[in-house]
């Protein structure tokens, strides 16, 4: 009842306001100048369904929610991928803030969060499960909250006003997994079901991470921003300093303060975590055909977002049409000369600020994403390595048909560079995790996998269309790999491919512990001494062993290579079957399947 009387309070205004404003831009605008408004409000028109509308019940919506939810417990649930949540906070949230702020100064104002985080454990994780022991209630267990700086970060009148404002604008809670869950609005007593309550708590780890990211994010900015707003001078959304009529600055006042450091926060923990909430993620997940196909790539548009929008706003903050077009605007308004000039001065200065700020986010973007995945974790990776290989591989290298350029990249950089570091990542070689493909930049990794290679061009198409048709497609997969495993007597796999990463994953790690690394086939790869106590530990948790990895990665890219040599074998002999009553054909198929078998004397 809430939710529709609200709908009928201010749908009318709304589409009046939206009326008005389309309005008001053709008249007091130029048709150059006007183009951004409008684009502003026609993608709100677009989105006026989907703010207005309630809940999509229609049998399509609720299939695609509970598909959403099947893959979140299959792919998601460990506890890596909450703690992959807090890297990315790093990449992006942290190089935002310290791009504009100064990295010193913002990592100072983070960690301090995040201890304001942690220090909240005691009292609503730990003491809720301690008194339920010694008062011996188990009930009370139910009172195990997890952190939280804005319900129990004791935090000043200042930050407190903050943080409730952050909660009351539903700011927290804007996260993937209530996104994917489903849990955003809706009626209460449709996310207070058992089953709900089920769902909240398998997807817990991962909804706290992306809260306790969002809590330190926005409370950080608004610090931050808070005060420089208080030190600076109010500016024009041009970028001029805006001044009295005695020509003095004006500054903000507290409250004044207050307001814009909120929307600055919100804006930065917008661009850098991601706004989940309907009305405003891409109306491309909107759609619920292409939602299930896309399910998980909104995370993969704002990372590619960020680092292309610091590259361009850092080798081109602004264009000299842009301040000829706003020295025009000024002398219309009849302003003096000098006072023109010094409005453009200032301008300059802004924009040439806004240059330096976003190089200085792009350092930190790529910085942090190669301390954890190294050169291959870089944007565009795909196109720098065969780059490398054609500049430096030998030629005997060159001509091998089994040369791939990635396993050459890290041969290369093994031999060359001292080690793996420099290509996956010195964090990843440390700890000795995989980790290099999930913080990935690159677009291919992002948005498009190669499928399994067919020398068949049909069957090559199919694959491809396969590997890309979405998380949900591949769960589906996944379930008929495994009956395909139970036929074969691989029990225990068949079960890790269908259960939840949650209690997959140590089942991965009990495996190899005792059993070590082995091939469908029975071949082993890694004995069980191979691995190490951590090792297994980091796999209990869904990170892979870096070991176990660039074992399989090298194996499956040498596989295309190696397919294309059997079936040019194939292409040999066939044509030596079709021309055995042709002299002169067969002399020529003998001499090409000579040559082929000189090159590779092993298949003979």
């Amino acid at each position: 009842s809430a939710y529709q009387s609200a709908r009928f309070k201010y749908s009318e205004d709304f589409i009046n306001n939206i009326n008005k404003a389309r309005d008001y831009v053709g008249e007091f605008f130029s048709p150059k100048a006007s183009a951004p408004y409008m684009d502003s409000i026609n993608e709100l028109e677009a989105r006026t369904k989907t703010i207005l509308s309630a809940e999509d019940k229609s049998l399509l919506a609720k299939a695609s929610g509970t598909a959403g939810s099947l893959v979140f417990f299959t792919m998601l649930s460990s506890p890596f991928t909450a703690l992959l949540n807090t890297i990315g906070f790093a990449v992006f949230a942290g190089s935002k803030l310290g791009g504009k702020y100064g990295y010193a100064k913002a990592s100072e104002i983070m960690l301090k969060n995040m201890g304001r985080y942690w220090a909240t454990t005691p009292s609503r994780t730990f003491k809720p499960v301690a008194e339920s022991v010694t008062k011996l209630k188990p009930g009370l267990m139910l009172n195990m909250q997890f952190p939280s700086i804005v319900e129990g970060g004791k935090l000043s009148p200042l930050l407190q006003r903050a943080a409730d404002r952050f909660v009351n604008d539903g700011q927290i809670n804007i996260s993937l997994t209530n996104d994917i869950f489903d849990l955003t609005d809706r009626p209460s007593e449709l996310y207070t079901t058992r089953y709900q309550i089920v769902k909240k708590v398998l997807g817990g780890l991962f909804h706290q991470s992306e809260r306790a990211n969002r809590e330190v994010a926005l409370l950080s900015a608004f610090e931050l921003e808070y005060e420089r707003l208080l030190n600076e001078p109010k500016r024009s959304t041009s970028g001029y300093i805006m001044r009295d009529a005695n020509g003095d600055p004006i500054n903000y006042t507290p409250d004044e303060a207050f307001e814009e450091a909120i929307n600055e926060a919100t804006s930065i923990a917008g661009l850098t975590l991601g706004d989940f909430s309907r009305q405003m993620k891409s109306r491309l997940f909107s759609n619920v055909p292409l939602s299930v196909i896309l399910k998980f790539k909104q995370y993969a548009i704002m990372a590619t977002y960020n680092y292309i929008r610091a590259l361009q706003l850092g080798v081109k903050p602004f264009s000299k049409k842009e301040i000829e077009e706003l020295r025009k605007l000024l002398a219309s308004q009849q302003l003096s000369q000098t006072e023109i000039d010094r409005r453009i001065k200032e301008v300059e200065e802004f924009k040439s600020d806004i240059g330096s700020q976003s190089r200085k986010e792009l350092a930190g973007i790529l910085g942090v994403t190669f301390l954890f995945g190294g050169l291959e974790a870089m944007p565009f990776f795909w196109i720098v390595a065969p780059v490398l290989a054609a500049m430096l591989a030998t030629d005997d290298e060159k001509e091998d048909e089994l040369f791939e350029y990635v396993n050459w990249f890290r041969n290369w950089a093994s031999t060359w560079l001292g080690g793996m570091s420099f290509a996956r990542g010195p964090v990843s070689e440390i700890v000795g995790g995989s980790i290099s493909e999930r913080v990935s930049l690159d677009p291919k990794n992002m948005f498009y996998r190669d499928g399994r290679y067919s020398p068949d061009m049909v069957e090559g198409v199919i694959q491809d269309v396969i590997a890309n048709a979405g998380p949900v497609f591949g769960m589906g997969v996944n379930w008929l790999e495994a009956i395909k495993m139970v036929n074969e007597g691989h029990y225990q796999r068949a079960m890790e491919k269908v259960m939840p990463a949650l209690f997959a994953k140590p089942l991965q790690a009990y495996r190899l512990k005792t059993e070590g690394l082995k091939t469908k086939g029975g071949v082993e790869q890694f004995a069980p001494e191979d691995f190490s106590g951590w090792v297994i530990a980091m796999q209990a948790i869904g990170l892979q062993p870096e070991m176990v990895a660039l074992k399989q990665k090298s194996a499956i890219e040498a596989k295309t290579p190696e397919q294309k040599v059997l079936a040019k074998e194939k292409a040999i002999l066939d044509r030596l079957w079709l021309e055995r009553d042709n002299d002169s054909g067969y002399l020529t198929a003998i001499e090409r399947a000579e040559k082929f078998y000189e090159q590779y004397p092993e298949l003979l």
